[in-house]
């Protein structure tokens, strides 16, 4: 489940791990009350913070994950040197931190990353260090990714998920329904399909994808 966390609470987070839900996604882009309540748009901050005590606190009682989506711009970048000082290690499990995109229309519309780029290797290696001390795994570029470069851990994306929401089921085709992904993938000829990108080069694979990119570590 992928949310703000806006509408959750003890009560609900049980009910939907009692149902089978094994990891929420959690959109956090600030740190402090001021930044996240400017950048996620009604959230409340002291609601979110109750939120990842319920997550500490049922952890105990339920085997999940919580992952940390941290999409960061130059204004709540250095906000990232306190994260663990703000959100208990033991309350999340995955910490993804990516650059800005333009991807649609947006409130905030400063994709220019340039004043962070020199600093945030640094940081992300005292990230780094506090991930490893909270046995968090961490999704995150070594770099800031220039907009045209496309690393090679990137091309598993589409290998390793089948994206399913509203509005798209992940291929054309397939009815999520009626037919599990193995049916479909075996009448679609998914495995062959994957087999042949062995021998694509470089640039065919690039022009398959439009992933961000992403080095894993995992602790």
């Amino acid at each position: 489940l992928t949310t703000n966390a806006n509408l959750l609470n003890s009560e609900s987070i049980e009910e939907l791990l009692k149902a089978g839900l094994n990891e929420f996604t959690i959109s956090l882009h600030g740190v402090t009350k001021e930044s996240y309540e400017n950048f996620m748009q009604k959230g409340n901050y002291e609601k979110i913070h109750d939120v990842f005590r319920a997550f500490q606190h049922l952890k105990n009682r339920y085997d999940f994950k919580v992952r940390i989506n941290y999409t960061f711009n130059k204004d709540n970048f250095y906000e990232l040197n306190d994260l663990f000082d703000y959100f208990d290690g033991k309350s999340f499990d995955i910490l993804q931190i990516r650059p800005i995109r333009k991807i649609g229309n947006t409130e905030y519309n400063d994709f220019n990353l340039d004043s962070v780029r020199e600093d945030y290797p640094g940081l992300i290696k005292k990230i780094r260090q506090s991930c490893l001390e909270n046995k968090i795994t961490l999704l995150a570029s070594e770099t800031i990714p220039k907009d045209s470069h496309v690393n090679d851990s990137s091309f598993i994306y589409d290998y390793t998920f089948c994206y399913v929401s509203p509005t798209s089921f992940w291929k054309d085709g397939f009815n999520w329904k009626e037919e599990s992904f193995n049916d479909f993938s075996k009448k679609i000829g998914w495995g062959n399909q994957l087999f042949m990108n062995i021998f694509k080069s470089k640039k065919e694979l690039i022009s398959l994808t439009n992933r961000l990119n992403y080095e894993i570590e995992l602790n």
